[in-house]
């Protein structure tokens, strides 16, 4: 994983995995975020979904998580899924890939939650993602200094992972 900064981008995909499933169902290789989200609005793939929204979730959720290394991750998957790969390991490999887009979620696993499940804790608060959140803003991990009401959004997506 690159050195990047830290992002809020954490939030186009939180918990969506039964359209990640579809995207993945959807995408054929070599075919781009705007062509697949051009493919799911002429589909209608997602009935309830506006087509501003079906492209954030091609080019903001899907493409940095599946579509790195000319597509291998959602090559991958893809296979997986056609052949009926169980739903919970299917769940752990795209908080992998995830945690590979986005650098927040990986440090936060790597530097809060394993240590905290290593000393026996049961649970995460979302004080413990906002302590990780200032030590990023205090370390520029952030381009920006945020607002509070993001740190708390993002403490609040971190713990939703």
């Amino acid at each position: 994983m690159q050195d990047t900064l830290y992002t809020t981008q954490l939030q186009a995909g939180l918990g969506m995995i039964p359209e990640s499933i579809t995207l993945l169902r959807t995408w054929q290789p070599g075919m781009t975020p705007s062509q697949l989200a051009d493919q799911v609005i002429r589909e209608g793939t997602f009935s309830r979904t506006t087509a501003r929204r079906a492209r954030n979730l091609a080019a903001e959720m899907f493409a940095p998580r599946f579509l790195i290394d000319g597509g291998r991750p959602a090559e991958n998957l893809r296979f997986l899924i056609d052949h009926r790969f169980p739903h919970e390991a299917l769940v752990q490999l795209f908080f992998l890939q995830t945690a590979r887009a986005q650098r927040i979620l990986a440090d936060f696993v790597v530097d809060v939650y394993w240590p905290k499940y290593s000393a026996g804790a049961s649970s995460l608060s979302r004080e413990d993602a906002e302590r990780f959140i200032y030590r990023g803003l205090d370390t520029g991990k952030m381009a920006k200094r945020w607002t509070d009401s993001t740190i708390r959004r993002v403490s609040a997506y971190l713990i939703g992972c």
